[in-house]
Formats: structure tokens, sequence, C-alpha cells
């Protein structure tokens, strides 16, 4: 499957899962040669990493919320990834998809479930 995938999105808890706990760097080694453009390892509350084959990688910072506002986690992985996404299949940089994955992954999280206001959308 990753042979036809261009953008991985990754945990290193379901990397552990599937293949033991490995470095991270092993992890992104091991998907770029199963054809893999660009890595993504979502890591939480703490930064992503992002990795494009033949070019450094990046760690881009979480946004960082007091925690009396996070009400619910549940779908902060899933959101991060649709706002990195919306930014990378529109022509923005990795770098800027990132941060609104982050973004959008920290507005969802200040609320119930994964639906959230329309004008609580980031813009």
């Amino acid at each position: 499957m990753l042979a036809c995938t261009d953008i991985a999105f990754l945990t290193l808890d379901d990397e552990d899962a599937l293949w033991g706990e490995k470095p991270v760097a092993e992890v992104i080694a091991r998907t770029h040669a199963a054809g893999v453009e660009e890595v993504v390892v979502k890591r939480g509350a703490d930064s992503c990493l992002v990795a494009i084959a033949g070019q450094p990688l990046r760690e881009v910072p979480a946004v960082k919320l007091p925690k009396e506002k996070v009400v619910d986690t549940t779908a902060a992985g899933d959101s991060f990834s649709a706002g990195y996404l919306a930014v990378r299949l529109t022509g923005g940089d990795a770098e800027s998809a990132a941060k609104r994955g982050h973004l959008t992954a920290s507005t969802v999280i200040q609320y119930r479930g994964a639906i959230i206001p329309r004008e609580a959308m980031p813009q």
C-alpha cells in the first residue's frame, strides 16, 4: 500500500505496534524506501516531523493549549491530517501545511467530538 502513497501520516505508536519500537529515523527511512515521497510523523501535542525525500528533516512545533481548553482529543490526528492535506493539495509548502494541521487539530480538540461549529474552523 505504501508504494501507492504520495504522503504518509505516521505515528510512532502505530509503527511500534506494527514493526516494534524503532528510532524515528529508521521509521522514516523504511517508509521512504517503500516509495513514499513525503512522510509526516504526527506526535500528538508535540511537534511533528516532515521528511520529504532528498530534503532536510523539518520539525514543526505544535500549537500549545492550556490543559483546561482541551475537551476531547478523539479526532486530533485526523484533523491534523485534514489541515495538512488542505494546504498541500492546493499548492502550499510542507511547513505551512504542518502549521495548518497543528492549528486545525488544536481547534478541534477544544470541542466534544470530531464536528466543530463552522465559525470555529480556522481561516
